[in-house]
């Protein structure tokens, strides 16, 4: 799945809610496969930025804690 240049911590998270945002028409397709693709797609993509995220915010809380800064 491409994503193109990603920046920042939540990088790959906030492409991923980007493809979420160019998929949303094909919610509305007259077609009801590409409406079933967009569901089956929107649920992974969901799954993934629910991944990405605790990720990146166990690997922060991780840095935090080696380097002892407290929030």
């Amino acid at each position: 799945m491409s994503t193109g240049v990603v920046r920042g911590e939540y990088g790959i998270a906030d492409a991923y809610k980007n493809k979420l945002l160019d998929i949303s028409p094909w919610m509305n397709d007259n077609n009801a496969n590409v409406v079933k693709f967009a569901h089956q797609y929107t649920k992974l993509l969901e799954d993934m930025i629910e991944s990405e995220v605790k990720r990146v915010n166990e690997r922060v809380a991780l840095e935090k804690h080696k380097f002892g800064v407290d929030e």
